[in-house]
């Protein structure tokens, strides 16, 4: 339930749905397993425990699941099912394929393959508060995210994400926390941090185990370098990895958050529930106080 990473959107207005009528439009697009010939196929499942229910909500805040669930073909199956083919058809006809006949060949072949492939499946998390205009998404990859809000644009009709427009984009802002090392509290730097040539992107410095106030890094940081990526700390509560498109990695919350004395002695859902409502409250604050920081002053 805690989130280890999270892509964090924007939206025109707050999601305000709940109840019975966000279960009704999460089931439009509730998750069925792929079919013989699918090689992929996504939707809503249990955002708890609870099978009957697709979301779940605590106070302000709403979390679902979603699970995506793709075949898994290897290429090197593929390859030696098609090298034979047409080897075959090669010495039967007494004259070579054309690309075009081996390409059809190779889908034929896929589709042929399709059914007894193997089936993996992954889940990616989101929340959102009813009373703010933002949406979390528990993932470092912009795909997977868009995969969730499309679901979720479909099960409610619209779901208007504005523009980032963070004020401030979050390359300058590390980059400033870096070079003059001036961080508002309740931020701190960790000893991590990912510079990057303007002129070059390929060309990339890495340090770790560092003090951010050692000569080395600040040696670094005044080469006109831009910095990809920054670990930080907030409120010793959790920390995390901020990467240059605005998305928060490798989260980590402290043992006093996480600490499950009072789940101890719940039933499992009841557990999931009260996690959930921790996590949702310390991570709404944690994203407020990152947005403020990205508008600036």
């Amino acid at each position: 339930m805690w989130f280890k990473n999270i892509r964090l959107y924007p939206l025109k207005s707050a999601i305000t749905i709940s109840g019975d009528a966000l279960e009704t439009a999460l089931a439009s697009q509730a998750f069925t397993p792929c079919s013989a010939n699918q090689p992929c196929s996504s939707g809503f499942v249990s955002a708890l425990l609870d099978e009957s229910m697709l979301s779940f909500t605590s106070g302000y805040f709403t979390t679902v699941r979603l699970q995506v669930q793709e075949r898994v073909l290897p290429a090197a199956a593929v390859k030696e099912t098609l090298e034979e083919r047409v080897a075959t058809m090669e010495a039967q006809s007494g004259r070579k394929l054309s690309a075009r006949q081996k390409r059809e060949l190779k889908e034929q072949i896929v589709d042929e393959l399709m059914p007894r492939a193997f089936t993996k499946s992954r889940h990616i998390r989101a929340f959102w508060p009813s009373n703010k205009p933002w949406i979390a998404i528990d993932t470092a990859t912009s795909a997977q995210a868009e995969t969730v809000l499309n679901h979720l644009r479909e099960a409610l009709g619209s779901l208007p994400v504005a523009s980032a427009d963070f004020g401030q984009s979050p390359t300058r802002l590390m980059s400033n926390w870096a070079t003059r090392s001036a961080v508002p509290p309740p931020w701190s730097l960790e000893d991590e941090v990912e510079w990057f040539d303007p002129r070059d992107a390929d060309c990339r410095v890495r340090l770790k185990g560092w003090a951010m106030d050692d000569p080395l890094v600040q040696t670094v940081a005044e080469r006109q370098l831009l910095v990809g990526k920054l670990r930080v700390s907030w409120k010793e509560a959790l920390s995390a990895t901020l990467t240059q498109e605005g998305a928060l990695t490798r989260i980590r919350y402290s043992d006093a958050m996480t600490e499950k004395d009072d789940a101890d002695h719940m039933e499992p859902l009841a557990a999931r529930a009260h996690e959930f409502s921790v996590m949702a409250s310390q991570t709404s604050a944690f994203l407020d106080d990152f947005l403020s920081v990205l508008q600036g002053p």
